[in-house]
């Protein structure tokens, strides 16, 4: 009786988990059709990758106005700010109390010191430099992930409809017969659209 549920144990393995034994999973992938993709040729021939980084230089010129805008600010204020101190102070004309001289009661606001307003312009422009790099990056991010998800759609799609089991990248291939290189129709079913 053990016998016999070693043999029906031993028989469920080999048939529920052939992947366990290299032997049989090699039969079943020489049985597979295999394609492989240039991805490096498609990304960069793909209209959708150049719209992508049109798009990115666009926002970067933007972005580059803006800080260009920033740092001229803060030139003006230092050099009007060492004009200033080469300037003299006028002497004042008129007394108070004096006829002609009138004295204000308002409250004197004390404008910002030249050196303080030059200190929080450049915290501005460090604090909108570290924020477009990082809004930069993560754009960046996102349109490389838009591009790939397309690309890899369109690799499943002609996958699919040619019987091909795997795609790989031509990266990772020692040998391959040309007429498993898909790279060509991905690229002009890409463009199509």
């Amino acid at each position: 009786m053990k016998r016999m549920l070693l043999f029906f144990f031993i028989f469920s393995l080999f048939n529920f988990f052939p992947f366990t034994f290299p032997e049989v999973r090699a039969v079943m992938l020489s049985s597979e059709r295999i394609a492989y993709v240039d991805i490096d040729r498609v990304f960069d021939e793909y209209k959708g990758t150049k719209q992508a980084k049109e798009k990115i230089e666009r926002e970067i010129k933007m972005r580059r106005s803006e800080i260009a805008r920033l740092e001229q600010e803060i030139r003006n204020l230092e050099v009007a700010s060492r004009e200033k101190e080469r300037v003299e102070p006028l002497p004042t004309t008129g007394l108070a109390g004096e006829e002609g001289v009138a004295v204000s009661t308002a409250a004197v606001t004390p404008k910002p010191r030249p050196e303080e307003v030059i200190r929080l312009n450049k915290e501005r422009l460090n604090k909108t430099l570290g924020e477009t790099k990082k809004e930069l990056a993560k754009l960046e991010k996102e349109m490389t992930h838009q591009v790939l998800g397309k690309i890899y759609d369109v690799i499943k799609e002609i996958a699919h409809a040619e019987g091909y089991a795997i795609v790989l990248d031509k990266k990772n291939i020692l040998y391959s017969e040309m007429e498993n290189d898909l790279t060509e129709k991905v690229i002009q079913r890409l463009n199509l659209e």
